[in-house]
């Protein structure tokens, strides 16, 4: 009984919960063609496989734990690389298909994981695939979506689905740039008519998929990011014609996608069904856990799905990804919109499950230029300490802008800089070369050409000005990765978690680990321009401790840098600044004691029991 009683009292305090790696991970989105230009590839000025792994130093001192790269497979390069021509080949402007192997084992050398992009909605139309379908081949005739026009002559398009990528508002095409096709039908692409939607209906298409995913997870990926799943499925009517969408009242612009109400071309029931079988597939490898990402902008109770049916008896995406703060954080909201979409968001949250928090992606404007330079801290703050994992893409860490340039796809020239007369039209200034020194072209590349000029803001924000500059957005994001290590952050219970309204913009939350009360931490965050003081009791915190102590000051100024590791009465309340965030950690030196006091208890426990 004694020996028990000793075993139990040393393992409460020193397990470490055996928990899948993605469940407490942060991951680290790199646009690999602006990341990093180390060599390897045909393409002068473009970021390379060997760049990133030149980088992974930098992203070991990050703290990262999974790496995740848009699409590296061939591409004809007309949309970023996500119009793939062949799904079974990387894209040589990153380098060769050794060249991706020695990364992945590099990564893994360094005791981090990698997904990439899978992007199985949509091919580029010049993949063997469509021109196949286009001949009406027997075999890949039905691997995308045809059908015949309207109309008296059928030169009418199907249906009044409609595109996602803007231009025309008409998803259905019989033209590719201007050159008419070698069929009477329409094809169905909702980004582009140089992108044509596979069929995911089509057993043939659906097996394809799992040889893929099987083919890379064996080469040494550890899972993907699937891209506009969403979109993956159409119902169409008995008869095969397509239904007309209805359209949404209020809406006049028929070029608006929300013009329509798209019940039958998003998240139709199939759609979960065909993760859970990729699901599986994922499942077959048990050395690691591979995983999916899902990426879709649905409402949150149908993102539910992608974790598991109804009942439980079928697993999907392991992380679907989480938008909320993306869609529904604005530049003036208010204390209660942060409460409000956070808590549902885990009231919605599937028991046992984890989610994710982003702000950011290469398809959304910069923290930095979208919320104001002086909330970049806030958002790391919130990515890194909610609970779940964390997800920054590149050059969020140091609060990159937005820059005004774009890039010429059809003639595929390197990016250049907006002009009074030329405006961006695609997603070209979220994907700017990250900005490691002030030297040319950012450090990006020694190439007179780089793929997208460098940002506008690089002389003063980069790696190389932030680097162990005390209170800079990079040592504070490297701060705030490390304290995801810590106890209360990792292992800490989720039962009944909530964040709450302190102010008018001030709101807070804690991390906690259930009757360990010196290990809980307090997250308080000033979304306002004034300084507010804010009562600690709202927050329910263990037995009112007397102070706290400063781990992490989301703010730059020296007199604020200065409290960290400085303890605080709390009194009647704690001061936060303006556009600041603060980690506090307890200060309770009864709880401390007890804890080394029930410590030393147990060693001498055990030891009395090692002698009888």
């Amino acid at each position: 009984m004694l020996k028990l009683f000793t075993f139990l009292v040393l393992v409460h305090f020193t397990f470490s919960a055996n928990l899948d790696w993605y469940k407490t991970a942060s991951f680290y989105q790199i646009y690999p063609q602006t990341f990093y230009d180390g060599g390897g590839g045909d393409r002068e000025g473009f970021g390379t496989f060997k760049g990133i792994q030149q980088k992974i130093p930098y992203l070991k001192e990050l703290g990262i734990d999974c790496i995740w790269l848009t699409p590296i497979f061939k591409t004809a390069y007309r949309s970023f690389g996500y119009d793939i021509t062949d799904y079974e080949d990387i894209e040589t402007r990153y380098g060769t298909k050794q060249d991706f192997k020695n990364l992945i084992d590099e990564i893994h050398n360094n005791n981090m994981k990698i997904i990439v992009d899978f992007v199985p909605n949509h091919c580029s139309f010049e993949h063997e695939f469509f021109k196949k379908s286009m001949e009406k081949d027997s075999v890949y005739d039905k691997w995308f979506v045809w059908l015949e026009g309207k109309g008296e002559n059928k030169t009418l398009p199907p249906s009044n689905w409609q595109r996602i990528g803007g231009g025309l508002s008409t998803a259905w095409n019989r033209h590719i740039n201007g050159q008419e096709i070698n069929r009477t039908e329409f094809f169905y692409a909702q980004f582009s008519a140089t992108m044509p939607d596979l069929n995911l209906r089509n057993e043939q298409v659906k097996e394809y998929w799992k040889k893929f995913l099987k083919m890379w997870l064996e080469f040494g990926l550890d899972g993907f990011r699937i891209d506009a799943i969403s979109h993956g499925i159409e119902y169409f009517n008995a008869d095969g014609t397509a239904p007309d969408e209805a359209i949404v009242e209020g809406i006049e612009n028929e070029n608006d996608f929300n013009y329509l109400n798209h019940t039958y071309t998003q998240d139709q029931p199939e759609l979960f069904e065909l993760v859970y079988d990729w699901r599986e597939v994922l499942d077959t490898f048990n050395d690691s856990a591979r995983i999916f990402m899902t990426e879709s902008y649905s409402k949150p109770e149908t993102i539910m799905k992608f974790y598991r049916n109804e009942n439980s008896t079928r697993k999907g995406a392991h992380l679907p990804f989480n938008f909320q703060l993306i869609q529904k954080i604005k530049k003036n909201s208010t204390a209660e919109t942060f409460v409000n979409t956070i808590n549902e968001w885990f009231r919605l949250l599937p028991e046992g499950e984890v989610t994710n928090w982003a702000i950011g992606n290469h398809d959304q404007s910069r923290v930095a230029t979208k919320y104001g330079t002086e909330r970049i801290d806030i958002f790391n703050f919130l990515c890194t300490m909610l609970p779940g994992t964390s997800v920054t893409y590149y050059g969020e860490e140091i609060g990159m802008q937005d820059s005004c340039v774009y890039y010429d796809a059809d003639t595929n020239n390197p990016g250049h800089r907006c002009n009074e007369t030329h405006r961006p039209l695609s997603d070209a200034p979220f994907r700017t070369p990250m900005q490691w020194t002030n030297g040319t072209n950012g450090g990006f590349t020694n190439s007179s050409k780089p793929w997208l000029p460098i940002g506008d803001d690089y002389l003063t924000v980069n790696v190389a000005a932030q680097q162990g500059v005390k209170g800079s957005h990079l040592e504070i994001y490297k701060s705030l990765i490390a304290l995801r290590k810590h106890k209360a952050v990792k292992e800490g219970t989720l039962d009944g978690f909530k964040i709450v309204k302190l102010s008018d913009f001030a709101f807070g939350f804690k991390r906690e680990l259930k009757n360990i009360k010196d290990e809980s931490l307090l997250i308080l965050i000033n979304y306002g321009n004034d300084a507010v003081k804010v009562n600690l009791t709202n927050l329910e915190l263990y037995d009112e401790p007397n102070s706290v102590v400063y781990k992490i000051i989301g703010n730059s100024k020296a007199e604020a840098q200065n409290n960290v590791g400085k303890s605080i009465e709390i009194g009647e309340g704690i001061s936060i600044e303006g556009n600041e965030a603060l980690v506090l950690g307890y200060n309770n030196a009864n709880a401390i004691y007890l804890k080394f006091t029930v410590i030393f208890l147990g060693i001498i426990l055990f030891a009395i029991g090692k002698i009888l």
